[in-house]
């Protein structure tokens, strides 16, 4: 679904060249929960960003065989609109109050319809963010650190969609929740390039 040629990418800081990958090449199938794990700054959200059309590599080729449309996101700001209501920031999206209403069913926001998303707990608004998500039935879910300060009840609401979604995720993280209990291809970065674990964390380790 996803085909990596030698992927690079630069960054100019004032005088300063800062490269955050160093030809990176992998071919992504089309189901699969894939980790991309590694130290800060050593180019995890960079990668996941080129996947996802938000930036451009410096050089090399990113290969995609699905639409724009098709891609999902859970960005670890969540990227709401804090002065949109909850059922706002999924309405603009077109689909009907009935759709709306059992997407909110599914991550435990129903009596929240009306409350600004600026308004909500942290949990809530990664929930929110997940129910859009869900809302868009994409067939590629690229997530950034999604469980940082989570509650147990949304935790369990992640698990339960991942485990059932039907298509490619490819997610951020540190946490040994997505290593131990989901992920089947694991990334780990070094020196802006990946080492690739096809057996998950149990091969990593």
């Amino acid at each position: 679904m996803f085909i990596l040629k030698q992927v690079s990418k630069q960054y100019k800081v004032k005088k300063q060249t800062i490269k955050a990958l160093e030809e990176v090449s992998y071919s992504f199938s089309s189901t699969g929960f894939y980790l991309i794990t590694g130290k800060s700054g050593s180019g995890k959200s960079t990668l996941l960003n080129i996947i996802g059309g938000l930036e451009k590599p410096s050089s090399g080729q990113v290969e995609k065989k699905v639409d724009r449309k098709d891609i999902a996101y859970v960005f670890q700001d969540y990227n709401l609109i804090g002065d949109w209501t909850v059922k706002e920031n999924l309405s603009f999206m077109g689909f009907s109050n009935d759709q709306i209403i059992s997407t909110l069913q599914e991550v435990n926001l129903v009596g929240k319809e009306d409350t600004k998303a600026s308004m909500l707990s942290g949990g809530e608004a990664k929930r929110l963010a997940v129910g859009r998500a869900i809302l868009k039935g994409s067939v590629v879910l690229l997530l950034d650190e999604p469980t940082n300060d989570l509650d147990i009840t949304t935790l369990q609401i992640l698990e339960d969609y991942l485990d059932s979604f039907q298509g490619i995720i490819i997610t951020v993280s540190h946490d040994r929740y997505f290593l131990d209990r989901l992920c089947d291809t694991l990334f780990v970065f070094s020196h802006q390039q990946i080492q690739v674990h096809n057996g998950g964390y149990s091969d990593y380790i």
